[in-house]
């Protein structure tokens, strides 16, 4: 009863850029599934890396690199992790994006994974749904109840499933648009106007009560 729940909203906007030729060259030749976020364990990087390792060589995936958006953190090195498992020319670090360039990556990205252990809220998954991309997320933390049935969600921690459900979103065309359509749609049950008028009423109610 002392606790109000207030939402946010996607945060990238759609602008319909292309990828710059840097990104577009660097890419060539490969689909690309798409990270954004920091590079802290929690994050699940290390195990995104380790399912993507299972599925790489799979029909449906041999042409399938990772990018990784985010400033990169160097007290956490992977680059052990990728040369032990033959990934190292399979993932791509692209260290702080700016806003115009992050539309252009979800929208081009063939899918969008979010493995996180822990979030508070999670915003990358509503950008990505927003963009039309087929969104794969951790089942933690608060990622369930924003997600909704907008995305496909999977224990991170099990390499195994990880891997399988990673594998089923870049090769089930079925399943791919049930989730860019239930994406789009939950995404649009999230705005600012609503977060807004939300905490303006939590305020009211708690200046009203202070002043009983």
């Amino acid at each position: 009863a002392r606790i109000d729940v207030t939402p946010l909203a996607p945060t990238v906007e759609v602008d319909g850029a292309a990828l710059p030729a840097a990104l577009t060259d660097r890419f060539a030749g490969c689909r690309y599934v798409l990270y954004v976020g920091r590079h802290d364990p929690y994050k699940g990087l290390g195990l995104l890396f380790d399912a993507f390792a299972r599925v790489k060589d799979a029909e449906g995936a041999r042409d399938v690199c990772i990018v990784v958006a985010g400033a990169r953190d160097e007290r956490y090195g992977y680059a052990e992790q990728l040369e032990r498992l033959d990934l190292r020319h399979r993932v791509h670090f692209l260290d702080y994006v700016a806003s115009g360039q992050l539309s252009a990556l979800y929208a081009n990205a063939a899918a969008f994974v979010f493995p996180s252990l822990y979030e508070g809220f999670g915003l990358p998954p509503l950008d990505a749904m927003r963009h039309g991309v087929p969104v794969l997320c951790s089942d933690r933390s608060s990622l369930p109840e924003v997600v909704g049935d907008g995305a496909l969600t999977v224990n991170p921690e099990d390499p195994g499933e990880f891997a399988s459900a990673l594998h089923r979103v870049l090769t089930d065309a079925t399943l791919r648009e049930t989730l860019v359509a239930r994406g789009l749609q939950r995404q649009r049950q999230f705005s600012w106007s609503h977060t807004a008028a939300r905490t303006v009423e939590c305020y009211r109610r708690a200046l009203a009560h202070a002043s009983r």
